[in-house]
């Protein structure tokens, strides 16, 4: 039985390294001065050559009083059309404690010799509520522009990571 745990061990351990090109795990923290509330996130994602994927966990409050917020899954593909163009395709999913949201959305990327990358997104959201919340039903919200501008890192031992996004312009349908 030993032999036979160790050789799926093996197999399974060189067709994950083998395969997987790319792992992430990004961590924020940020305050919503509009809402007045601290919220966060962690997220761990991967890829395998062109599709890419990640799963997140969201939470609010201060990180001494946590309280669980929505948990979202991500599958996406990137084309590269042409050098130093990308253009990705995803549907992040969320699910919530009242509702199940879907977002496909479509991204195209520059990426400029000095490193500096530039973004535009387009998103659509389809939430469904569940049975039993106060609000009923389906409700749609697009994300018409949204533009994202990524400095390259500066310095690998400060760790300073230049972004400026303006805010999306959404409207309700």
């Amino acid at each position: 039985m030993k032999v036979k745990n160790r050789i799926s061990l093996a197999l399974a351990t060189t067709l994950f390294a083998g395969g997987l090109s790319a792992a992430s795990l990004d961590f924020r923290e940020e305050y919503k001065h509009g809402q007045e509330d601290f919220a966060g996130r962690v997220k761990i994602g991967g890829s395998f050559e062109n599709h890419y994927f990640g799963v997140e966990a969201k939470h609010s409050g201060h990180l001494g009083e946590l309280k669980r917020a929505d948990n979202e899954f991500e599958y996406g593909y990137n084309w590269y059309p042409a050098d130093k163009w990308r253009i990705q395709t995803a549907m992040p999913i969320t699910f919530g404690s009242t509702s199940v949201t879907y977002k496909p959305q479509v991204r195209v990327q520059y990426k400029f010799d000095s490193g500096l990358v530039t973004k535009l997104r387009y998103r659509h959201e389809f939430r469904n509520y569940a049975d039993g919340s106060t609000q009923q039903g389906e409700m749609g919200k697009n994300t018409i522009l949204l533009i994202a501008v990524k400095l390259p890192v500066t310095s690998i031992t400060t760790g300073i990571i230049g972004n400026l996004a303006l805010k999306p312009i959404t409207h309700k349908t």
